[in-house]
């Protein structure tokens, strides 16, 4: 014989057997066994469940000895690994977003193009407002002199031959908002004008921006920003940018004329330059906050496992590769969110919305995945009704654990159960009290008997599987 039968160890946790046998052996070769104590060690971590046979015997009496069965869990191996994991996750999650935050948006700068231009005699001038780059049409046109149409048309006040150049304020008033409001300079002259195209151009790094002067009979003095009327944008911008550009005439100092350029950063998207976050930044935050969200899962599920003792170490890497798929999974949302599939594409552009819709994924993840899997139906015309599929049934559990004896002895100090449908790492329940149990096999478990149990002792005793399936209640006495 040999004592224990069965034991169930986490890592470096150690065991002393007892047996009539002279010589073991170990089978497979995981952990150490010290033949003079007959102590039994397990590995310091244990990663994988799994089990190890203890065999004792003696050569000279092949009846003495027997084989016990050491169950190796992981879940204190997990435990450890994820106490560090997800803290250090957790705050790089948190350091990342700080750090990429746009922050708050500049408020709407409201422009005229363009912001200075010379009038000569018969000569006319055409103006726009723009918002953040953006067109804007809802704003009141106004001139210190001269006439302007509610387009922003404006037609110089006449000058006699020989008089003086005059100067003249167009103003843009924004309608929603009128203290908001922006103003152009117009020399009046009654010679040549002065005029400086493209009024409003957009560079990125080391692009080249052609300028073009012109008004008639004049000698244009180009800047040292762009000299023979070729912008070079700088070879790094690190945030978007005005960049005013002017000219003179030399044979009329006073006549002037300005056009600007927009600086773009790399990480901005070219066809929404109003946008005031970049497409980088945005799909950034779209997958942090979707493992943050897959974390705040995660550690949800891990608690209420381990505070119901169910936890199965197998779900490791499940819990070790959740965010990585919170995150992916919150990129996909995101696009739908840009497309329009999902929500206002619209508000796909504000950081506070991409942050609050990855992190719902994440955390809810799959709810996520039917509503996905509603727009790819929707998209496509697919209806899939096999029940197989992604949530449309529920995923299979074990069957019902059933008590067929269950004998407590006080000269033994154990509780044997007998029955059918164990399953590992279950919870038996004595007198409604969560017992230390011996997984020996699928039809077989062993608890201790407290210290002190009288002989005659009514048990009620019942077994929970870790999916929460419990046996019916078996009532027993504890005898001799």
């Amino acid at each position: 014989m040999i004592e224990p039968a069965a034991v169930t160890l986490a890592g470096n946790e150690s065991v002393r057997f007892h047996s009539d046998g002279t010589e073991w052996a170990l089978s497979p070769d995981k952990g150490t066994f010290n033949s003079r104590t007959r102590t039994y060690k397990s590995p310091p971590l244990v990663w994988n469940s799994r089990k190890v046979f203890l065999t004792a015997y003696d050569p000279a009496n092949p009846g003495h000895g027997g084989t016990a069965e050491i169950n190796l869990v992981s879940s204190l191996s997990w435990l450890g690994l994820l106490a560090v994991y997800w803290p250090v996750m957790f705050v790089a999650l948190l350091l990342w977003g700080w750090a990429n935050w746009p922050g708050t948006p500049a408020p709407p700068l409201l422009m005229v193009n363009p912001p200075a231009v010379t009038v000569g005699k018969g000569q006319t001038q055409q103006f726009s407002a723009s918002l953040n780059d953006v067109p804007e049409l809802d704003v009141t046109w106004s001139a210190t002199s001269g006439v302007i149409t509610p387009n922003g048309f404006f037609s110089p006040p006449a000058l006699a031959d020989g008089q003086k150049d005059q100067t003249v304020t167009v103003t843009a008033t924004r309608n929603s908002d009128k203290t908001r409001a922006a103003s152009a300079i117009v020399i009046v002259s009654p010679g040549p004008g002065l005029f400086l195209y493209p009024a409003l151009s957009h560079a990125r790094r080391n692009d080249t921006v052609p300028l073009t002067g012109d008004g008639g009979n004049v000698n244009i003095d180009w800047p040292a920003t762009a000299p023979n009327g070729r912008y070079a944008a700088p070879n790094r911008i690190d945030r978007r940018q005005w960049v005013n550009i002017s000219i003179t005439d030399k044979n009329n100092p006073g006549h002037v004329a300005g056009a600007r350029v927009l600086l773009l950063p790399d990480s901005e998207n070219s066809r929404a330059p109003g946008s005031p976050t970049g497409d980088n930044t945005l799909l950034g935050l779209a997958l942090a906050a979707g493992a943050l969200g897959a974390w705040l899962a995660s550690v949800k599920s891990f608690v209420s496992f381990t505070g119901t003792r169910s936890f199965v170490p197998s779900w490791g890497l499940f819990y070790l590769f959740r965010p990585a798929f919170g995150a992916g999974l919150a990129l996909v949302g995101h696009m739908a969110h840009a497309s329009g599939s999902i929500g206002s594409a619209a508000s796909a552009a504000d950081p506070k919305v991409v942050v609050f819709y990855s992190a719902l994924i994440g955390l809810f993840a799959d709810e996520a995945l039917q509503k996905l899997h509603d727009v790819f139906c929707a998209l496509f015309g697919v209806q899939d009704k096999r029940t197989d599929k992604m949530g449309e049934k529920a995923p299979p559990t074990g069957p019902t654990p059933a008590i067929t004896v269950a004998n407590a002895s006080v000269a033994t100090g154990h509780i044997d159960i007998e029955g059918g449908n164990f399953a590992s790492l279950p919870t038996v329940l004595v007198n409604n009290v969560a017992k230390t149990v011996t997984f020996i096999n699928d039809k077989k478990l062993r608890v201790a008997l407290d210290a002190g149990t009288a002989v005659g002792a009514d048990l009620e005793i019942k077994v929970r599987n870790p999916d929460g399936k419990e046996s019916a209640v078996y009532k027993t006495k504890v005898k001799a």
